[in-house]
């Protein structure tokens, strides 16, 4: 989401404008339709976001820490 300090203001206002505006429905089961209509303005930014989101369900969350053996330098390198 765009923060108001680091967007340019006509973004920022564009972006919360189609949040605000925003309009569901509920067609089936597990299924969700949201829009803005179309005299009210676009629907640009709220798509986007909605697939930013998506997007992010299938990421693989990276390891908080990993272990890395060191490499040997020669082969018959032992560490006893």
């Amino acid at each position: 989401m765009y923060r108001q300090q680091g967007a340019p203001a006509e973004i920022f206002n564009e972006c919360w404008s189609q949040i605000h505006k925003a309009r569901y429905a509920l067609p089936a089961p597990e299924t969700i339709n949201f829009y803005v209509q179309p005299g009210d303005g676009h629907d640009d930014f709220l798509i986007s976001l909605a697939l930013c989101g998506q997007a992010l369900t299938g990421m693989i969350q990276p390891a908080a820490a990993q272990f890395i053996r060191s490499r040997r330098d020669y082969e018959e390198e032992s560490r006893h």
